[in-house]
This record gives structure tokens, sequence and C-alpha cells, in this order.
């Protein structure tokens, strides 16, 4: 698997679940238990496969149990792997995660208010 693909799951597997937290929203429900965790669970992965691939095909060297390290540090250490992997282009991929995440909230409200709509016609 190439950073590309995983990347590209990343991103896919991010809207999706907007969608599917706006469907229950819009529906007034809960999701699952297990809901809940295959969202994490594969959260986890695929932003674990893209480090490290992304980091191996840069040829940067990669701390002894990385995927663990993402797991309790993402938020702080994406940005901080970004910048270093990247020079100041990481900021620009900073900024575009921030907007990754500005666009699923967007995706969330308007299936919200779709899924409610057709709920109660």
């Amino acid at each position: 698997m190439t950073r590309k693909h995983a990347l590209g799951m990343l991103v896919a597997l991010i809207c999706i679940v907007a969608v599917f937290h706006g469907v229950y929203a819009g529906l007034n429900a809960e999701p699952s238990g297990w809901g809940y965790f295959a969202w994490y669970v594969a959260f986890w992965w695929v932003l674990t496969t893209w480090v490290v691939t992304d980091a191996r095909e840069r040829g940067l060297p990669l701390a002894f149990d990385q995927g663990l390290f993402v797991y309790v540090a993402w938020p702080v250490y994406i940005p901080v792997y970004l910048v270093r992997s990247r020079g100041p282009e990481g900021l620009l991929w900073v900024v575009a995660v921030f907007l990754l995440y500005g666009v699923t909230l967007l995706i969330t409200a308007f299936t919200v208010r779709f899924a409610w709509i057709a709920a109660n016609a």
C-alpha cells in the first residue's frame, strides 16, 4: 500500500463516518456501541497505516512502537510529524487537516438536515 492509498482511505473513512453520524443525529438515534468501536478501530488503523507508510517512503526513522505513539498522542503528533517530514509545506498540510475537519462538520450538518426532513415527511 502506498501513502496515497492510505491517505485516500483515511479521507474516505472520515467522510463516510460523518454521513453516518449525520443520519443518526437527523433520525434522533444513537449509534450502537459496536458502531463507535468499529469507527475507533478503523480510524486508528488507517491513520497509523498512513503515518508508517509515509515515513517509510520518505526514509524517516520510525519509533519502536509507532502505532501506539500515534494512538496516544495523535492530536499533537500528526501536526509535528507533518511539519518535520515536509518542512514549511507541512504547515499547509496541517491547515488541510483542519479544513478536512470543517468539511466533515458540514457534511454531518447537511446529512442531519436531510435525514430529519426524510424522517418528518
